[in-house]
């Protein structure tokens, strides 16, 4: 970065968005290489009240960081756990008509928590959600990545919840869902763009990774991208972007994070 300011914060990672409409964006995406699992995201929203929450191990829970508006454990966004499980989602359209099944208890957002909470690899956490009738999915897709690599794109369907599992070094989501997309949404634009450019990519870099980030950006009045992220799931280390300023970069590194302890803070304070 040449005039990036890097911070090491021991702060803070929260909260979450309960609902969506095709009118949001986000731009999520990961891609291993040379033992190196990288995952990046752009989080495109009407508001700026986001906020950083760290939540240290506690019991049989995996200490974890989440980023969200508001309510860090009630509207989960996405975040990662201390395992290098993390995860993220994206809006689609609304589908009220999904399967579910009778037989299983019904979740909203709050069960990604839950996730991180107890789940330490993508094997795991497909399972876990499986067991649920996850009701966010009639309004976004979820993306669930490891830091060996393993990565699948969780989806509700007619048919019930689907699990579109990474073949290749690199998977993307936006704002279609992958198990009923045709060709006219995977190559055009955003999605097209950064599969583009993944597919260009050696080894990820952080550098490289952020050109993807500026290069999917959305510049909408309505719902700008508020903050993008780059987490290298190796070393637990979350490079942090505010209002698309790709010069200005804020680390935190995970685990001194969670040896201080619980807390909270508002994105913006970091900037």
């Amino acid at each position: 970065m040449t005039r990036a300011r890097a911070a090491i914060l021991c702060g803070a990672l929260a909260g979450g968005i309960a609902s969506a409409s095709p009118g949001y964006g986000c731009t999520i995406l990961n891609v291993t290489e040379g033992g190196r699992t990288c995952v990046a995201a752009n989080e495109d929203w009407s508001t700026d009240r986001f906020y950083i929450r760290v939540q240290p191990a506690r019991g049989s829970e995996y200490g974890r960081v989440l980023l969200g508006v508001d309510d860090p454990e009630r509207y989960p966004f996405s975040g990662f756990n201390d395992q290098g499980l993390f995860f993220d989602l994206a809006s689609v359209p609304p589908s009220p008509g999904l399967k579910t099944d009778p037989t299983k208890e019904s979740h909203d957002n709050p069960v990604y928590v839950r996730m991180l909470a107890s789940c330490s690899d993508v094997t795991e956490a497909v399972e876990f959600l499986s067991r649920f009738n996850v009701s966010g999915l009639e309004r976004h897709h979820i993306m669930v990545v490891d830091r060996s690599g393993s990565s699948a794109v969780i989806e509700g369907t007619p048919q019930g919840q689907v699990a579109i599992r990474k073949t290749g070094r690199h998977q993307v989501i936006t704002n279609f869902r992958l198990s009923t997309a045709d060709s006219t949404a995977t190559q055009s634009g955003r999605f097209a763009v950064a599969d583009r450019m993944l597919r260009e990519m050696g080894e990820p870099t952080i550098d490289g990774l952020r050109s993807i980030l500026s290069a999917t950006r959305s510049t909408s009045s309505g719902y700008p991208t508020v903050h993008s992220s780059i987490v290298d799931l190796s070393d637990l280390r979350l490079h942090l972007y505010y209002k698309s300023d790709f010069d200005r970069c804020v680390v935190l590194d995970m685990r001194q994070a969670l040896r201080r302890g619980r807390s909270l803070r508002r994105l913006s304070s970091l900037f």
